[in-house]
């Protein structure tokens, strides 16, 4: 058996240790519920605490590499194979299904799982439930109450817009957070590395992506560029994925909820101005005028923050025709899609189900 061979073997065993366990999964999570979890969040704890060490983003750094090498590579394969007559290209392909396989087998086993199981929100009780028109009004009434509460406590400038702490400040009181959050429910890990900044931040602003999480190194990482207060909800979502919520609504969900606990006044008020907005997104679908009502009732200084948000966002989405934004979101559409999520990126906005099943759960309405 030659080593071109044998490379094709490998890579299909590789290929069948990541595709095989997602696809049972899917079909009896009951073999993997009880233990992938808690290997899951303990293997990311102490991977994050690996490659906390170092101030930037380790992943992408590697990631950057594994890419250029990969170029560079083909590109001496081809050059090969345009003088031998053709040779080369089949072992090139071979390498690249095995380190592509390495990765995904990786991918899978230390974090992917979490995809096909039910997440921490299922295990704290949270359900998806009908409800109508009038109890999504109540429910936009009620966090729009709490973000205008939240909202007092930040400092603001001449314009109302709040002004922000510093990036150190806000991840410090994510942390903290999930230490509360921890101590709550026993199914978090307390400790694990802070929030890193995205290193390609300019290339992220572009594609409109406001966060990361790398499973190979368990980093949560962040765009420094997002607007406050979204940023600092975008620390606690991230670092919701590496606490075993795979899916974008219980990640949206449980950063939400890690938010309402920290001692940062800016944190509680970015949970309180995302969950929000997702409700009063559901709402404005289904009934514009109860909607205009809600927003209505908003601070000055809350409207001043969501103008900003809203403008940052426009920039990039119109930058180079809409490009590089449209790309992107097809890009991670697919993404989620191909991990199980039908809906794609629509699944963020499925968290408004889990916010009133909250709201439920804390007795503000029925």
């Amino acid at each position: 058996m030659n080593r071109t061979r044998r490379l094709y073997i490998w890579a299909v065993c590789l290929w069948a240790s990541a595709a095989a366990p997602f696809a049972l999964a899917s079909v009896r999570p009951g073999l993997f519920e009880r233990w992938f979890p808690v290997w899951s969040r303990n293997a990311g704890m102490v991977l994050s605490y690996a490659t906390g060490f170092v101030p930037f983003s380790a992943g992408e750094l590697l990631i950057a590499a594994l890419a250029v090498t990969a170029a560079v590579y083909w590109a001496r394969a081809v050059i090969r194979a345009v003088r031998g007559g053709g040779r080369g290209i089949s072992r090139a392909a071979a390498v690249t299904l095995v380190w592509t396989g390495a990765a995904a087998a990786l991918f899978i086993w230390l974090w992917g799982l979490n995809y096909s199981l039910p997440g921490p929100a299922a295990r704290m009780g949270y359900t998806r439930d009908p409800y109508s028109k009038e109890t999504l009004a109540a429910a936009a009434f009620i966090l729009g109450g709490e973000l205008n509460e939240t909202s007092l406590a930040v400092p603001r400038g001449d314009d109302l817009r709040m002004l922000p702490p510093t990036f150190g400040e806000a991840r410090d009181g994510v942390a903290q957070a999930y230490r509360s959050l921890a101590e709550a429910y026993g199914f978090f890990t307390p400790h694990g590395a802070k929030v890193k900044r995205i290193t390609f931040w300019p290339l992220q602003s572009y594609t409109g992506v406001s966060g990361i999480y790398i499973p190979w190194t368990a980093e949560s990482c962040v765009n420094p560029d997002t607007p406050w207060p979204s940023i600092a909800f975008t620390m606690a979502h991230e670092t919701a994925h590496r606490q075993g919520a795979a899916a974008e609504d219980e990640a949206n969900l449980i950063g939400i909820l890690a938010c309402r606990r920290s001692d940062e006044p800016s944190v509680r008020y970015a949970g309180a101005f995302v969950a929000f907005i997702h409700v009063s997104n559901a709402l404005s679908a289904a009934d514009p005028f109860l909607a205009w009502a809600v927003w209505d009732g908003l601070e000055e200084g809350v409207l001043a923050d969501m103008g900003r948000v809203r403008e940052h966002y426009e920039y990039y989405e119109e930058a180079f025709g809409g490009v590089f934004s449209e790309a992107g979101e097809a890009v991670n559409d697919a993404y989620l899609k191909t991990m199980g999520q039908p809906e794609g990126v629509s699944s963020y906005g499925m968290v408004t189900d889990l916010l009133v099943s909250d709201l439920k759960a804390r007795g503000m309405i029925k």
